[in-house]
């Protein structure tokens, strides 16, 4: 009985100290975002509808993780737009697979450019998001496909195709 009374605070102590060690999941995302910042991205998160068929039904809310590239800011009305993955029915000018959470000032070119460099995207990315200040994608990151040049070599593209002017360190 004496020893149940040593060991157990030994336990109580030592499994705290477990409880307390980042998960081998926080330690990776914790180095991947590290190595985003010191490429130049900046590293953020949005609150977005949860467009599984879960979320659509019970009208939740899931917070995403955006990797962006801050862009020139532009006097006048600049486009903005925010694209979600679906598993449900497309937004408008949209290829399957796409919707709408947020669109401003759009001309018919924008819209015809956003249906075709999606189609171009892996499945991982799940939100693209052009606002005045910064472009935005978000993955999951654990797709080894995609790297840090891909990514860039993305947004890239979405400033060109919108006239915008990467900020680069």
């Amino acid at each position: 009985m004496n020893a149940l009374f040593v060991i157990l605070p030994i336990l109580i102590v030592a499994g705290a100290f477990l409880w307390l060690k980042p998960s081998p999941r926080d330690q990776f995302l914790a180095k991947l975002r590290s190595e985003a910042l010191t490429r130049g991205f900046r590293v953020t998160s949005l609150r977005v509808p949860d467009t599984s068929e879960f979320g659509r039904v019970n009208q939740k809310q899931q917070i995403v993780t955006l990797y962006q590239i801050g862009l020139r800011l532009v006097d006048g009305e600049a486009p903005e737009f925010i694209l979600l993955r679906t598993t449900g029915e497309s937004g408008a000018y949209l290829p399957s697979g796409w919707t709408w959470d947020l669109r401003r000032h759009l001309s018919a070119e924008h819209y015809a450019y956003l249906a075709e460099f999606v189609t171009q995207l892996p499945d991982s990315i799940s939100v693209i998001s052009l606002s005045k200040d910064a472009v935005s994608l978000c993955w999951d990151e654990k797709d080894v496909a995609v790297t840090f040049d891909k990514l860039t070599h993305w947004l890239k593209d979405i400033a060109i195709g919108f006239r915008k002017e990467l900020i680069t360190a």
